[in-house]
């Protein structure tokens, strides 16, 4: 089994609190974000935000001196993921608004590259890698380990619990009768990126919920 060397961060917010007499609550708030006297400035352990990876490599104790490996996305910073997606959805957003304008409808292509754009976003949201088939080192994500199939958690409620299942049965009597629509296979398989859960899964599935949520699924 290979060793990595893995360097980790997290921001520590530090905060003070400082009186600053001005006209407008405005002026005073500029007031403050412009001070830089950060002497009486306490750190806020109970709000550490999240860790993120900032670099690999190859090898024991080898930062900086062994071969350096691309971090898998989801193990970047959030908000700096977040914030390098915002200038592609801006751009997108205005050329779709263009066509808008011009009364005709937007080419496919670009209309592709909005939905690639969704499916990141959606896996930033989710902390995960984004529906792109091939990783950011060319190797297919079938065989990245955890890449291929990632678990996530969702806090739910009873009734959005329920709508989960309803949706579930659904799509498995959709599957059933081979009339799932395109553009529901999609999402079905994220664009492709595995083939998703046939009825059988998805079967295994609703119990997991039922168990987990106390619910008696009659289907």
């Amino acid at each position: 089994m290979p060793d990595y060397t893995i360097e980790t961060m997290y921001h520590l917010p530090v905060y003070r609190r400082r009186t600053y007499r001005a006209a407008t609550v405005a002026q005073a708030c500029r007031l403050a974000v412009e001070d830089e006297e950060w002497a009486a400035g306490s750190l806020d352990h109970d709000s550490a935000e999240e860790t993120f990876v900032i670099g690999i490599w190859d090898g024991a104790d080898a930062a900086w001196s062994g071969s350096a490996l691309p971090v898998p996305a989801q193990f970047e910073e959030t908000v700096q993921r977040k914030a390098g997606h915002f200038e592609t959805l801006l751009g997108l957003l205005k050329m779709m608004l263009a066509d808008l304008r011009a009364g005709r409808a937007s080419s496919e292509e670009w209309v592709e590259r909005a939905k690639q754009a969704v499916g990141l976003g959606e896996a930033i949201l989710a902390g995960a890698r984004g529906p792109d088939p091939q990783g950011r080192d060319g190797d297919p994500r079938p065989d990245r380990g955890e890449d291929a199939q990632e678990h996530l958690s969702l806090a739910a409620t009873a009734p959005e619990r329920d709508a989960v299942l309803t949706g579930l049965r659904l799509l498995q009597r959709a599957i059933e009768t081979d009339s799932l629509a395109p553009l529901l296979r999609d999402i079905l398989t994220n664009g492709g990126a595995h083939p998703g859960l046939d009825p059988d899964a998805i079967d295994t599935l609703c119990e997991r919920l039922n168990i987990q949520g106390g619910h008696q699924d009659r289907h």
